[in-house]
């Protein structure tokens, strides 16, 4: 309420303000704990070597050398190409979704099998994102997007690849040409929240995250 006047802020401002106070309190939590490599951690007092401690000398023991067996390693079973694109496209998502390597070699069948379509290649993209091949993530992002230039899953996947190698104004770039090209498509909205949120862009963030979450389909 303003002190002078008595008159009550504007609705917006407050939900902004509200949500500006709780995205700045999740953001003390470092946003490097996502992944980010950190130093080996400082020794504790205990863990400090004494300076008046010395080494003793011990006995040395002559152990026989292991006798190590040649033990072939188990050979995958490779799996046949489907014949249909659609078929390979299916196999290709259930062996993304457990990690199987071999998901790699049924999007770039399908791929041969339709040279005019993006999807093969967003899911490579994908796939490469979750393996953090970054430069092979990004290219085969890229060829979505030239297959599929109206297509707001093919920018939004190029957005996250281009946020695997931290290229954040790249990242922003696709994500906002996502929610361009489809206005309701929750996940662009979140990830340009996310980067936005990243780069300290608070006001900009608080936007983003304001539309994704009253999308439908928004969870938590």
């Amino acid at each position: 309420m303003d002190p002078q006047t008595g008159a009550l802020p504007p609705k917006g401002s407050i939900m902004k303000s509200l949500f500006l106070k709780n995205v700045l309190f999740v953001s003390l939590i470092s946003i490097a704990a996502c992944g980010g490599d950190r130093g080996a951690p400082a020794p504790t007092a205990n863990e400090m070597p004494s300076k008046m401690s010395q080494p003793q000398p011990i006995a040395e023991v002559v152990k026989p050398e292991p006798i190590v067996e040649n033990v072939k390693p188990a050979k995958v079973e490779q799996m046949a190409i489907p014949a249909s694109f659609a078929e390979a496209m299916e196999l290709g998502k259930k062996l993304a979704d457990k990690g199987d390597v071999q998901a790699k070699d049924m999007f770039e069948a399908a791929a041969k099998m339709q040279k005019k379509s993006a999807e093969p290649h967003i899911e490579l993209a994908r796939f490469y994102i979750t393996k953090n091949e970054r430069a092979n993530a990004v290219g085969a992002a890229k060829k979505a997007v030239k297959l599929a230039p109206e297509s707001s899953q093919a920018y939004n996947t190029l957005g996250r690849a281009e946020l695997l190698r931290h290229d954040y104004d790249a990242a922003i770039l696709a994500f906002r040409q996502a929610t361009e090209l489809n206005a309701d498509n929750v996940w662009a909205w979140n990830n340009l929240g996310f980067v936005q949120l990243t780069l300290k862009k608070y006001d900009e963030a608080i936007d983003s995250l304001l539309t994704a979450t009253s999308k439908k389909g928004a969870t938590g």
